[in-house]
């Protein structure tokens, strides 16, 4: 795959099979929920400035709205901004609430002039870019200082799991996570532990970690949960370790910190991935498809721990120790589950 896919000949087949599917529904209720846990200040009463990057029919865009902040959506196919335009004038919104412009992240420059937004908002999009993080790293000089990012990407230990339980091994065990050209599956799935180190990296002090649809996507055909009794099982398993890792999306909060400095870790996290890389590789053995499930695992863990040492050093506090503890622990054993996993 050599270009970003946008949904100018998909807009009608993605509205219904993605945002007028309960699965929609049910994705975009918990990353709202995330969002009003999050950041108060969105029903603070103050207006807020917000960007909408990639943001598809508008949904978002209109809730936000509707709190009374200036959004400005941001989407690449002209079919889906226009659906969004229309869901606009059906809610009373017009341009003062919702501006629109049609532009990918990158062509942002070429259609915004440079102006900081206090939240930026990137639902959904980094899974259908050739390159996501070089992407991501083109929208981080819109968030304000002390602004913030609500990033929520496909889950590549979704796939992974999604496919052992239906027995698709040797899926799960491929290198491509990739669907099919044309298809609904995304092309570049993410792996929440080296987003999660990358966003430190980049100075952005991540608040809050959930999982979307930890549940729903795995349960067995024919079973049945009664609507308001799966939203609260999602609301309370996306916030709890380790299934929050599992959850088709990650959803990721995080403020936009500018002090934060990275550098004198960054030796030391590279020593410490060949060193752990070395040990998976002689215990799961020496052929093709084990050390990749090892070098899957150890990537996993090993970008944890970097992500961790990185919160404790940007803290600086006393507790961070007991932190780290607290998230490696359980990220170490969901990365050894997944290695036995292949192995079995």
């Amino acid at each position: 795959m050599t270009k970003d896919i946008h949904f100018d000949q998909l807009a009608e087949r993605f509205e219904r099979k993605i945002y007028g599917s309960k699965k929609g529904d049910l994705r975009l209720q918990l990353l709202w929920d995330d969002l009003l846990t999050a950041l108060p200040a969105l029903q603070a009463g103050k207006k807020l400035r917000v960007l909408d990057a990639g943001g598809g029919l508008g949904q978002m865009s209109a809730r936000l709205a509707t709190l009374g902040h200036e959004v400005m959506l941001a989407e690449p196919a002209a079919p889906m901004l226009e659906k969004a335009q229309q869901q606009f004038a059906e809610a009373g919104l017009d341009a003062a609430c919702v501006q629109c412009v049609q532009a990918s992240i990158q062509e942002l420059p070429q259609v915004l002039p440079p102006q900081p937004f206090d939240v930026v908002v990137c639902h959904a999009v980094l899974e259908w870019l050739v390159d996501p993080l070089a992407t991501l790293a083109q929208l981080l000089p819109w968030i304000a200082p002390q602004g913030y990012l609500s990033l929520a990407f496909y889950n590549r230990e979704s796939i992974v799991w999604k496919n052992l339980l239906k027995g698709n091994v040797d899926r799960a065990r491929a290198a491509d996570k990739a669907g099919e050209a044309g298809s609904l599956t995304p092309i570049s799935p993410q792996s929440a532990p080296l987003v999660l180190a990358w966003l430190a990296q980049q100075g952005m002090e991540v608040v809050q970690v959930t999982g979307v649809r930890c549940l729903h996507d795995y349960l067995f055909p024919g079973v049945k949960i009664e609507a308001d009794t799966l939203l609260a099982l999602e609301q309370e398993l996306g916030r709890q370790e380790p299934y929050k890792w599992l959850g088709r999306y990650i959803h990721v909060i995080a403020r936009k910190n500018r002090r934060f400095s990275v550098v004198g870790h960054r030796r030391g996290i590279h020593a410490l991935d060949c060193l752990l890389f070395k040990f998976f590789s002689f215990t799961l053995g020496l052929t093709h498809g084990l050390v990749v499930a090892g070098l899957e695992a150890l990537v996993a863990v090993g970008a944890s721990i970097a992500e961790c040492l990185l919160l404790h050093h940007s803290k600086r506090r006393n507790g961070g120790l007991a932190a780290i503890q607290h998230h490696i622990a359980p990220r170490v054993a969901v990365g050894i589950f997944f290695a036995r996993s292949f192995l079995n």
